[in-house]
């Protein structure tokens, strides 16, 4: 007998031969004693002795030609054969959709497994760069942290009693010469000497300002009492250059003093007194940079 029962924890009774499928246990024994599941398991039998050529559909017949008669026109016969011939193309079409989902599926498994490797090479590569990395940020840090502490104990302990910054500009002692050579050499190459000659006569400890970085133009300056690394643009030194050089001008009233001859015309000393008047009064701003730059390689800290 060609029928199966589902497993005790199933929800269903099948029959295959018949396509029978129920999920009542008696519904399903039922169907087994039905004369269509008997016909097609050949369980069926009828009481007649001189039947022997019998239909699917459970007709039977003595003679041989009376059955073929009969199967040309019996549906049963055809409903079954063509049941049987869709069944086989449902169960062809299904296991062509198997073959081709379990293709799909090795080939997406393959994808995400290259996939995920690549991601495992990448974040270990990544992993080796910060791992190289981390010491050199930690000795950068490490270095800026100790030249910024050494510079600070410097500055505090070692130049604590180094003048202000205006203070000593206040205190320059400025020649007539100094003011003539605004004039025959141009302002920034004149107040560069002043600045620079009087801040070579102190000791490095009583200096009001340092460089710690020529390249960065980083610049420390002492200025009400206290040490601090000067703004980007050099504010307070600016501010020094700008209070020595009113100091200069007003030298102009003794050079003349001095120098009358300067207010003939097509003298000499007219033209040094103009070009005086030109360097120190003017616009100062493009001389600016020269001068800084000039003032800070002679202030540079050794390392």
């Amino acid at each position: 007998m060609t029928y199966k029962k589902t497993p005790k924890n199933a929800e269903e009774n099948v029959c295959e031969t018949c396509d029978f499928v129920s999920s009542k246990k008696s519904d399903f024994e039922r169907h087994l004693l039905t004369r269509k599941h008997k016909i097609l398991t050949n369980t069926y039998k009828k009481n007649t002795e001189n039947a022997e050529y019998i239909c699917v559909c459970g007709k039977q017949y003595k003679h041989r030609q009376s059955l073929n008669n009969h199967r040309n026109r019996c549906n049963f016969e055809k409903n079954l054969e063509n049941s049987d011939i869709e069944k086989n193309m449902e169960k062809d079409e299904n296991m062509e959709k198997d073959e081709k989902m379990e293709k799909e599926e090795h080939h997406s498994s393959n994808d995400y497994k290259e996939m995920f490797i690549e991601m495992m090479n990448q974040n270990q590569k990544l992993q080796q760069q910060m791992v190289e990395l981390i010491p050199q940020v930690k000795g950068n840090t490490t270095n800026n942290t100790l030249n910024n502490y050494n510079i600070n104990l410097f500055l505090n302990e070692q130049c604590k009693d180094a003048l202000n910054i205006m203070d000593f500009v206040n205190s320059l002692t400025i020649e007539l010469s100094d003011l003539e050579r605004t004039g025959t050499h141009g302002f920034a190459d004149g107040i560069s000497n002043i600045f620079v000659k009087a801040i070579k006569n102190l000791d490095i400890t009583k200096r009001p300002i340092h460089c710690t970085d020529l390249k960065r133009e980083v610049l420390y300056v002492k200025d009400n009492e206290s040490w601090n690394k000067d703004s980007e643009d050099n504010t307070k030194l600016k501010s020094a250059i700008q209070t020595l050089k009113q100091n200069n001008v007003r030298k102009i009233t003794e050079w003349v003093t001095e120098n009358p001859e300067s207010q003939e015309m097509n003298n000499p000393k007219s033209e040094i007194f103009m070009n005086m008047l030109h360097e120190n009064t003017g616009n100062q701003d493009k001389s600016m940079p020269k001068i800084i730059k000039n003032v800070a390689k002679n202030v540079v800290l050794d390392k």
